[in-house]
């Protein structure tokens, strides 16, 4: 840490979330400079904001639900607590405090009430004094949804190199998990959910004609109608393995280790982890040209990329028929991408941000 920078001091309201190595990631990033990050509740009464007087701070802002406490099933709860955070926000900012907000997703996923989402989002376009956006596509939707230019900052996500344990070999992967030594294994790992393109991708993977391939879907699943559906696939091809459930950060080196190949077929996507995950655990990915995805993965260089969902079916064939030298190439080049995601730049990045945010000049 340079001691002689000025400390910038930044509050924010999820200093670390659970099982989102993201957050921590970034915090760490900045350890070789001078900042604080201390947690701050947004979502408190009017009376308790006023009543924390500081200035000069940087409020940072990530996930909307994290400092504005949505209520999926009652429309008039939302609009309070949208128009609480507004009101706790201008407070802040009069008092010469400046607000920065990272930009995850377009919209939450499992919000019914997008109108008032909308309203809360385009307030901060206006208000926020810096917007981190995670790509180049992410700032032209942000650009073309609430027509701010300024101040926008290009920040991607950085890799998971390190961050779990990877110690096991393919071979002890594929034992514990029960996996033929000789099959080709396609994996989906993370949150279990419709948009996330499940369906498509049991529908895809079994029309692929070829005994020898797997499929594991491995995460937690709140969708009892998409449980259902997975469950009926597996019944209709013992081919698929699912392990729905919670994977401990021990585990996922088990999952990413045994298979040949990641795939995440998203419906529609904004940033994604895990791509940088997969990359990171040398694994080739299967992914649709969508989102920020288009700016990382290369066709037939770090796995396969396809246009419309209907092209899965061919881009799993491509992968079951990749010969091993080729896969292994792409293996390496999956690597070698994660490596350019590193956290130093992004903390160094992060901190001219910040820097620029209060208005000083730091060499």
């Amino acid at each position: 840490m340079n001691t002689d920078q000025p400390t910038i001091h930044v509050l924010t309201p999820n200093t670390y979330l659970s099982n989102n190595h993201y957050m921590s990631c970034l915090w760490s990033s900045l350890d070789d400079f001078n900042v604080t990050v201390d947690r701050y509740r947004l979502d408190r009464r009017y009376c308790k904001i006023k009543s924390d007087f500081f200035t000069g701070k940087v409020i940072h802002l990530h996930w909307i639900k994290e400092f504005c406490k949505f209520d999926f099933d009652n429309r008039a709860k939302t609009i309070r607590a949208v128009l609480g955070a507004m009101r706790n926000l201008l407070l802040i900012k009069r008092r010469g405090n400046k607000v920065v907000w990272t930009v995850h997703n377009t919209f939450m996923h499992e919000n019914r009430f997008v109108a008032i989402e909308y309203l809360l989002r385009y307030f901060l376009s206006k208000i926020c004094d810096d917007i981190i956006v995670m790509s180049d596509y992410s700032r032209a939707e942000f650009l073309r949804m609430y027509g701010r230019s300024h101040r926008i900052h290009n920040i991607p996500i950085g890799n998971y190199i390190g961050v779990y344990p990877k110690t096991v070999s393919k071979v002890q992967a594929r034992e514990r998990l029960k996996l033929s030594l000789d099959s080709k294994v396609f994996l989906y790992v993370g949150r279990v959910q419709q948009y996330k393109g499940i369906s498509n991708l049991l529908r895809s993977f079994r029309a692929i004609d070829d005994p020898k391939a797997t499929l594991v879907i491995a995460g937690v699943c709140k969708d009892f109608e998409l449980e259902t559906e997975i469950s009926e696939a597996i019944l209709a091809d013992s081919r698929i393995i699912a392990h729905l459930g919670f994977i401990e950060d021990t585990e996922i080196q088990y999952y990413l280790n045994a298979c040949d190949w990641v795939v995440l077929p998203f419906k529609k996507i904004l940033n994604s982890a895990s791509v940088l995950l997969a990359l990171s655990f040398q694994k080739p990915v299967i992914v649709p040209q969508k989102g920020a995805i288009t700016e990382i993965v290369s066709n037939s260089v770090q796995g396969y990329c396809y246009e419309e969902d209907s092209e899965l079916v061919r881009a799993l064939t491509r992968a079951v028929a990749t010969p091993q030298n080729k896969w292994k190439n792409m293996c390496d080049e999956a690597y070698k991408l994660a490596q350019t995601y590193d956290w130093e730049s992004i903390g160094r990045k992060l901190h001219q941000v910040y820097t620029e945010a209060v208005g000083s000049q730091y060499e």
